[in-house]
């Protein structure tokens, strides 16, 4: 099937087979006309380079934040830095209206209660803080200079240049809201206590192999992480990955993990692939082949996939829109 579809249209495909969908409608980001798709419990984002893919899951994540009364202003300069205009993102029955200058409206219930998103680079913003939690850990690091330290970090959180630290800030809290020790709830994405990061740091842990994240192969720390998170999702949340390193420098993924959770548990992944330019001009059934290749090569059976019936999507600029197609 190729051609852009329409939110009717998608809708009634996801019926045919079987799938409980989330209709998502996304209107006014970066300037783009209305985008709208059905999202089911494992969805994939297809696309070539700077087609639009990651901005989807951007939304998705703000969509669930901000309806848990998180900072707006600050996670959209975060993940859309300069940003002025607003946006509305719509899933189920919930509806996020963002106006500009943090300002916000918020409906209905939120189709998800927590988010994770996971940039491509997430092993460095683990390892960043890793070390700022061992280093309050491992020392008798006094009050005042908890304070201090604290102050010059919120700066920096809050300073665009510093991207690196906004998005270290943003991981910290997603999994240190997740510990059952109250004193490590969130401040706001742009703040990051000691309780925060030492939860992050109980939550995360390290391999069994290795004695810290740090000296631990880059293959065997990402494979640990994501099979941590996925482990302590709760019900109702919704994992985003940007262009996951399954594959890559031989990075495994957690499919046994993520499997139990996809079918049992009411948690939801969405993630992006970057396609080389060779494959960007394929049809959409070499399109859907790719996509269920890439599932079973990182361990999902056609069991799996039969039960899962996953959502594979293409997107592709055309002129000033973003159209997606729905492969399968």
């Amino acid at each position: 099937m190729s051609g852009a579809l329409g939110q009717g249209e998608m809708h009634t495909l996801a019926r045919a087979k079987g799938a409980p969908g989330v209709p998502v409608t996304v209107t006014g980001l970066l300037g783009l006309p209305r985008i709208e798709l059905e999202l089911r419990p494992l969805t994939i984002i297809m696309g070539g380079p700077r087609s639009g893919k990651k901005s989807l899951l951007r939304s998705l994540y703000l969509y669930t934040w901000i309806s848990q009364s998180a900072d707006a202003g600050w996670l959209v300069e975060t993940l859309f830095p300069g940003l002025e205009k607003g946006f509305t993102v719509t899933a189920g029955s919930g509806r996020v209206e963002y106006r500009g200058r943090g300002k916000v409206y918020v409906e209905g219930e939120p189709a998800w209660r927590h988010a994770v998103l996971l940039p491509y680079t997430f092993l460095d913003l683990v390892r960043l803080l890793d070390n700022m939690a061992e280093f309050i850990e491992s020392r008798d690091v006094d009050r005042r200079t908890l304070i201090g330290l604290g102050a010059i970090l919120g700066i920096l959180a809050r300073t665009p240049v510093f991207t690196v630290f906004r998005r270290a800030f943003m991981l910290c809290n997603d999994i240190a809201s997740l510990a059952p020790d109250t004193r490590s709830m969130s401040l706001g994405h742009h703040m990051v206590t000691r309780y925060q990061l030492l939860a992050f740091r109980r939550i995360i842990g390290k391999p069994p192999t290795c004695k810290s994240l740090s000296a631990c192969p880059e293959d065997e720390v990402a494979y640990h992480v994501l099979e941590r998170i996925i482990d302590v999702l709760p019900r109702k949340s919704i994992l985003l990955l940007e262009d996951p390193p399954f594959l890559v420098f031989g990075v495994k993924a957690p499919t046994e993990a993520l499997r139990e959770r996809l079918l049992n548990d009411g948690v939801w992944v969405v993630m992006t692939l970057t396609l080389p330019r060779h494959l960007i001009k394929c049809h959409s059934h070499e399109l859907g082949r790719v996509a269920e290749n890439y599932l079973m090569t990182i361990g999902f059976t056609r069991a799996d996939l039969e039960a899962l019936k996953p959502a594979i999507y293409f997107v592709e600029r055309s002129g000033d829109r973003l159209v997606y197609r729905l492969i399968s």
